[in-house]
């Protein structure tokens, strides 16, 4: 601990093993994020489940819900907040196996839902916007990002026939466009970022807000 202490009042530079960060494919949905092709984000929900492995000394939240924030602070850039969390010691081994956590950004509302303790491996996130939703499949090797030309417009109340409303003319379901890279090593991209940039994203500011809603997970 002494010599991490050291290593940061030193001011060097420090790189944290965020890899997610530096997926050409989490790159690529920042990049849509950041060009407003899916419009306003309004909810994102990202889902990280396997079978094992099991940790002994940290929480599937702390294994897992690690990536799933480091990749929301990377491509929304802004400050998340934990708002809720539920948890569950299925092994009693007085460790959580499985958790849900309710955060949000701003006003984009956002859900993670992590286990090792799920017969499936899943990971997925889906991106609700104004114009568009993506879905981010990382298990579907063929098409891996799809886009949806899918949004919905709510009406004014005094819109409403009574209590309904003619989805018809709120609810538009277009075409959806599938989107596969040519990948590159993640940590290959993390080193030549490291040696080439001045500031690398994934610096102590980074991992110490990834590193406190970890935390306030555990109170």
């Amino acid at each position: 601990m002494k010599s991490i202490k050291k290593i940061i009042k030193s001011k060097s530079r420090l790189s944290f093993g965020y890899i997610y960060v530096y997926n050409e494919y989490i790159r690529y949905i920042k990049k849509i994020i950041d060009s407003n092709k899916l419009g306003k984000i309004k909810y994102i929900n990202l889902q990280r489940q396997n079978f094992g492995p099991i940790r002994n000394k940290v929480s599937a939240a702390f294994d897992l819900a690690t990536h799933d924030i480091s990749i929301l602070y990377y491509i929304l850039n802004k400050k998340i907040i934990l708002k809720d969390s539920i948890n569950h010691d299925i092994l009693g081994k007085k460790n959580y196996d499985i958790s849900f956590l309710n955060l949000k950004s701003s006003d984009i509302k956002i859900d993670i839902n992590v286990s090792w303790l799920n017969p499936e491996k899943i990971r997925k996130m889906i991106i609700i916007g104004s114009k568009k939703m993506l879905l981010f499949d990382e298990m579907n090797i063929q098409e891996p990002i799809k886009i949806y030309n899918n949004y919905v417009a709510f009406p004014k109340i005094d819109k409403f026939t009574k209590y309904f409303f003619n989805q018809s003319k709120y609810i538009f379901k277009g075409k959806s466009k599938s989107i596969k890279l040519k990948e590159t090593k993640a940590l290959n991209n993390e080193i030549k970022d490291f040696l080439k940039k001045k500031q690398n994203i994934t610096d102590l500011k980074f991992s110490e807000s990834i590193v406190k809603i970890i935390k306030d997970i555990h109170q």
